[in-house]
């Protein structure tokens, strides 16, 4: 029989007789130590009880008052704009959708926004105000979407989310919370492409003549 034959019969005999286990492989050696050093960082690893975070309450939704430092649903005076530059007779759908003759004051606000150029106040026969109004339109058309579109932001921000929307983002409606059947804000933007749109506050059940609580003073100066 071959020497070396000899010697490997001879070497595992000896290894089962003594019961030595063979010895560990380089393969062993990684997984094993591995395995050990999971189980005491389990074992070490401090159970935090994690509290139950409250979500962050949102902002909400503010009434819809006026706009530019002009109030809906009072009566028109010169006072409450730095200057009126024009007014006519604008006819207007009152009470069971009659047609009734208001006012339409075009004006220079005391707290104008750099979003929009013009101004105008449409009121009723009453001389109250339903209707306050603000358009953009460059004397060369160039696009302008981007502004409704940070507008639209703002006012979700300010009034809750829209009651409708247009289709590709180029309208969008807000309902006062506390007034949805009276008080609203719309934004056209369908032509910003040319950089022109408007936002409209208006006031239905001053239009309407119904009759409502006056609502306490509040803060006009924004959008």
């Amino acid at each position: 029989m071959n020497k070396e034959v000899v010697t490997i019969l001879m070497a595992s005999l000896l290894i089962a007789a003594s019961g030595v286990a063979p010895a560990p492989s380089a393969a062993d050696d990684k997984v094993k130590p591995d395995a050990a050093v999971q189980a005491v960082g389990q074992a070490d690893e401090p159970q935090v009880a994690v509290p139950d975070t409250p979500p962050v309450a949102e902002q909400a939704p503010q009434p819809v008052t006026g706009a530019f430092g002009i109030p809906l649903g009072e009566r028109f005076e010169p006072c409450m704009v730095a200057k009126v530059i024009s007014q006519e007779e604008k006819s207007y759908r009152g009470p069971n959708k009659v047609e009734a003759q208001g006012t339409l004051y075009r004006v220079e606000p005391k707290v104008p926004n750099t979003l929009f150029a013009t101004y105008a106040v449409a009121t009723t026969a009453d001389g109250l105000i339903y209707a306050i109004r603000g358009d953009q339109e460059p004397a060369e058309p160039r696009p302008a979407c981007e502004a409704p579109k940070a507008l639209a932001a703002f006012l979700t921000t300010k009034y809750g989310k829209p009651s409708s929307i247009g289709p590709a983002g180029d309208w969008y409606g807000f309902r006062d919370r506390l007034r949805p059947n009276s008080r609203s804000v719309r934004l056209h933007a369908t032509r910003c492409g040319r950089g022109i749109y408007s936002i409209v506050y208006s006031d239905d059940g001053v239009r309407l003549g119904a009759s409502a609580p006056k609502p306490e003073p509040s803060d006009t100066s924004g959008l």
